[in-house]
C-alpha cells in the first residue's frame, strides 16, 4: 500500500492493534491518531513517513509497542512520549531526528521498557548523569544505541543482566573495553556489536568469552590493536560471528 495514511483511521476509537509496517505510506501521521486511545500496538516501521513524530501519540495511554523505525521522521522526540509509562517497546531507529536524549531520564519515565532502539537517527544520546542511580533503571532486553554520538561505554550497562541484543556501533567510543563489560548480561546476551569505534584494547580480557548464549559478536573496523585470541564457548545450535580489523 502507498500514499497518505487515511485520516479516517482516527474514527476507529476502539482499535487495539494497528500494523501498517513495510508499506510505502508517506507524508505525516494524521492528527486523528490522537483519538486511538485504546491502542496498545502501533507498528508503522519501514514506510516513507516524514515530518515530526506527532506529540498526540503521548495521549495514547495504553500503548505498549511503538515502532516508527526506518522512516523519514524529522525533529526532536516529543516530550509527550515520556508520559506513556505503559511502553515496553520503543523503536525510533533510522530516521532523521535531531536533538539530545537524556537516556537515563527516558528509562526512568518509561519504567516498563524492554526494547529500545535509537540507532542511526542523528541523535545525541547522553548516557551518564550524576543525579540518577543507574542501578535502579529498568532491565532491558534489546538496546540499540548505534550512531548516537556516545564517547564511552555507558556505565549503566554494568547493571544490566537481561540484555539479549546490544548495539553500540558507529559511535566515537574510545579507550579500552572496560573489565565490567565482560559481566554484562552474561546469561542472556546473544548479540553484541561494538564495531566502528576507536578502541585501544581490552581491560583484563578473559580467556573464554563469558556470554553463554552469544552467537554474534562484531568488533570490525574498531581501529584497535587486538593482541588477543579468545576461546569461544561451543554451542551446536549457534554460529559465532567474530569480526576484527587491526
Amino acid at each position: 500500500m502507498f500514499g497518505k495514511l487515511p485520516f479516517s483511521l482516527g474514527n476507529l476509537r476502539h482499535l487495539i492493534y494497528l500494523d501498517l509496517s513495510s508499506n510505502e505510506f508517506n507524508d505525516q501521521i494524521p492528527s486523528s491518531f490522537a483519538n486511538l486511545t485504546q491502542l496498545a500496538v502501533l507498528r508503522l516501521h519501514e514506510n516513507q513517513l516524514s515530518g515530526p513524530i506527532p506529540s498526540c501519540l503521548g495521549n495514547l495511554g495504553k500503548l505498549t509497542v511503538l515502532e516508527l523505525d526506518f522512516n523519514k521522521f524529522q525533529g526532536e522526540i516529543p516530550e509527550s512520549l515520556l508520559n506513556v509509562a505503559s511502553l515496553n517497546k520503543l523503536l525510533l531507529a533510522y530516521n532523521t531526528l535531531s536533538g539530545t536524549v537524556e537516556f537515563l531520564k527516558l528509562l526512568k519515565l518509561l519504567p516498563n521498557l524492554k526494547w529500545v532502539d535509537l540507532s542511526g537517527s542523528n541523535l545525541d544520546v547522553i548516557t551518564e548523569t550524576r543525579t540518577m542511580n543507574a542501578s535502579s533503571i529498568p532491565r532491558l532486553e534489546m538496546l540499540g544505541l548505534g550512531s548516537c554520538n556516545i564517547r564511552q561505554f555507558p556505565n549503566f550497562l554494568r547493571y544490566q543482566d537481561t540484555l539479549k541484543f546490544l548495539n553500540l556501533s558507529w559511535n566515537g567510543i574510545h579507550g579500552q573495553v572496560p573489565k565490567w563489560m565482560w559481566y554484562t548480561s552474561k546469561e542472556s546476551l546473544a548479540f553484541l556489536d561494538i564495531s566502528h569505534n576507536i578502541l585501544s584494547g581490552f581491560d583484563q580480557p578473559p580467556a573464554i568469552l563469558p556470554w553463554v548464549q552469544l552467537d554474534g559478536l562484531d568488533l570490525s573496523c574498531s581501529t584497535c590493536s587486538m593482541g588477543h585470541c579468545w576461546y569461544l564457548r561451543y554451542n551446536p545450535w549457534n554460529s559465532i560471528t567474530f569480526h576484527t580489523k587491526n
